[in-house]
């Protein structure tokens, strides 16, 4: 399990997260109108032993508005048995 520790912001977008290229969830708005922490839970992928690629893709503005950037403040990685 992968938990993002994210920032919303008035000039942030829209952002949907891949591993290995392929999607993982929905997309997630981080258009806010103050700057404010946000926590995400990516669902669980199961991944062979060896490395992986997470990509950042944004994919437009809300409905609010909003821009292009997005800031990862962190991540929790937990392993699943």
């Amino acid at each position: 399990m992968l938990v993002l520790l994210l920032t919303k912001s008035w000039d942030y977008g829209m952002l949907q997260f891949l591993i290995n290229g392929e999607p993982v969830g929905k997309a997630v708005d981080l258009v806010a109108e103050t700057v404010a922490p946000h926590e995400t839970t990516l669902p669980p992928v199961a991944l062979s032993a060896g490395e992986h690629v997470l990509t950042v893709r944004n994919v437009g503005s809300s409905a609010d508005g909003g821009g292009c950037y997005f800031g990862i403040d962190g991540w929790l990685q937990h392993r699943h048995e």
